[in-house]
């Protein structure tokens, strides 16, 4: 009996075991074109067989590295990137590499990147090609940089149909970049890029549109547009556009707290994309109460992340201890100089200026200094033009010349540069180098100021104000702007104010506020200031440094506020490269 049921149990599980294969070979694999549909379930089933379809893989990890941010899992689509690619997947190279650049679902890994790109782009896949165009751009990555070779790269992954490749080499027609500049030819990459989703496209066409450039009419809203397309898409550089115009007003209201959450989204997701400008924003208190350590955070990263200028920053604050780093003029001159080697405009221009000084390891050579200034002046950096506008006007190596200076000053400010406004405006309203203008010179003190966010151009068209350039009612604006400037550290600015409240000038007469701010001068190591505290009413002096703190706790005064907003319009050229 028990060998009976024995048998019967065998039977059984054979007979189950039969029925399990009939139910299987019953029941077909989800089809690939089911998968190609975007059916994620038909990709997990198809890449997860005992003998994966690495195309599903690719398929899978792409749907779950796009598309609403509540549905991606980017760790896991970096695994399947990873396996497909291993397995001779050209595509899944490319995007493994892209994730691996941008340390999306994993670190930052820009040498792993170059490998990848390497890979995949010699199994002619033109994203890869499209990213080693970038690599090659940046010399990043272990690989040479060479300009010729990343236009090659672009234009062959733009030719096989990667809108990408066609966005990078719009950039490098709009930028001029190892090939004639040609904004018409940009206009057209970038359009055809945008029209296919492709949200690096829709940023250029926005750089574009926002300035008006070429044969294109300026159009800031449909600009903003496009902007606002691309930071909610894959372009999340875009954002840092978007926030510029929120910080300007233009194409989009004046909003600092959007501008923010924007640059922070960018600089988060896409750095180092927004990390220098918020870097720029907490250390200068232009637009916002200043926090040194945070702008030396987000100036880190944007170093970390292979911006020059944020190495630059790092770099200056090093110099002097600035931003709470440590005092440490030989890394801060290092860092300088790497930017500069990495062929850094900015870096070049501040190298430039340690060599007029001779600072940290820096030995001083005014004449290094000049052609440095000159090549990045030359390259179209206006900032560089502006130094070298100063180099004539100081006589550095030679004798002072306005006149010499007064064109490199001019095409700075041309450039946008607020000094270059500043020293130019000064020229003209005292007839310097160039015939008088007084009109036009306190213009562009207040463009410099007000539309570029320069200090120096603020405290120019402060004392102007003051010395009555547009009579009492100038003083009426001159005098509360100085005082704004002293509380942001601007010293000389404070003995303006302080003459201004101690005549009555401009302001209602108050002989203790004028002291204070004398006081307030005078304790940040203004040495004039503590000169003319002696001479001030002891009463009034006593009085002032009992309630100086009253001067930095004060928020500044609201008939300033905007003359110092930053900045006037978002960086239209260079436009950024990446393999986004």
């Amino acid at each position: 009996m028990a060998f009976v049921l024995a048998m019967l149990v065998v039977a059984g599980m054979v007979g189950g075991a039969l029925a399990l294969r009939r139910a299987h070979a019953g029941t077909a694999p989800p089809s690939s074109e089911a998968c190609a549909r975007g059916d994620r379930a038909a990709c997990e089933a198809r890449c997860s067989g005992r003998e994966p379809d690495y195309a599903a893989c690719l398929a899978l990890g792409k749907l779950l590295s796009e598309g609403d941010a509540t549905k991606r899992n980017d760790v896991r689509a970096v695994a399947l990137f990873r396996s497909a690619c291993d397995a001779g997947n050209a595509e899944a190279c490319g995007r493994l590499g892209r994730a691996e650049y941008n340390g999306t679902g994993m670190p930052r890994d820009v040498l792993a990147a170059a490998k990848s790109f390497e890979r995949a782009c010699a199994l002619k896949d033109p994203l890869g090609c499209a990213g080693l165009g970038h690599l090659a751009v940046q010399g990043q990555g272990g690989v040479k940089k060479d300009l010729a070779r990343a236009l090659q790269l672009f234009q062959e992954s733009c030719q096989a149909g990667e809108q990408r490749g066609c966005a990078s080499l719009g950039v490098a027609y709009l930028n001029g970049t190892g090939i004639e500049k040609n904004v018409e030819r940009a206009w057209q990459l970038f359009s055809a890029a945008c029209d296919q989703k492709i949200d690096r496209g829709c940023v250029g066409k926005g750089v574009i549109l926002f300035d008006g450039q070429g044969s294109v009419k300026r159009d800031e809203k449909a600009a903003v547009a496009l902007f606002e397309r691309a930071c909610h898409g894959d372009a999340k550089d875009g954002c840092v556009y978007l926030a510029m115009a929120h910080l300007a007003g233009r194409g989009a209201p004046r909003d600092l707290a959007a501008a923010v959450a924007e640059l922070e989204l960018a600089c988060k997701d896409a750095p180092p994309a927004g990390c220098a400008v918020l870097g720029e924003l907490y250390s200068s208190g232009r637009a916002m109460p200043a926090e040194p350590a945070t702008a030396a955070r987000y100036y880190q990263r944007a170093c970390d992340h292979d911006l020059p200028e944020g190495c630059v920053a790092v770099g200056r604050a090093m110099l002097t201890g600035a931003l709470g780093l440590p005092h440490d003029a030989a890394k801060g001159a290092s860092l300088i100089a790497d930017a500069c080697k990495a062929e850094s405009p900015a870096g070049c221009t501040q190298l430039a200026m340690l060599e007029l000084m001779g600072a940290g390891d820096v030995q001083k050579d005014p004449e290094s200094a000049r052609a440095r200034a000159e090549r990045a002046c030359e390259g179209g950096f206006s900032p560089a033009c502006t130094l070298l506008g100063t180099m004539h006007l100081q006589g550095i190596g030679k004798k002072p010349d306005p006149t010499s200076a007064a064109p490199f000053l001019e095409r700075g400010c041309k450039g946008g540069d607020g000094g270059g406004c500043a020293f130019y405006g000064g020229l003209l309203i005292e007839g310097e180098g160039v015939k008088k203008d007084v009109d036009r010179g306190l213009g562009l003190l207040e463009q410099s100021c007000r539309a570029l966010g320069s200090l120096q151009g603020c405290a120019m068209y402060a004392r102007a104000l003051v010395l009555g350039s547009k009579g009492k009612e100038g003083a009426k604006e001159g005098v509360p702007l100085a005082e704004d400037l002293c509380r942001s550290g601007e010293l000389s600015s404070c003995m303006l104010a302080a003459g201004g409240y101690a005549s009555g000038r401009g302001v209602e007469r108050d002989t203790v506020q004028a002291a204070r701010l004398v006081a307030f001068a005078c304790k940040g190591g203004l040495e004039p200031a503590c000169s003319l505290k002696k001479k001030l009413p002891a009463a009034d002096v006593k009085q002032a440094e009992e309630t100086l703190d009253q001067l930095t706790a004060a928020p500044a005064p609201s008939s300033s506020a905007s003359a110092r907003a930053l900045p006037a319009a978002p960086p239209s050229a260079p436009l950024g490269l990446s393999p986004n």
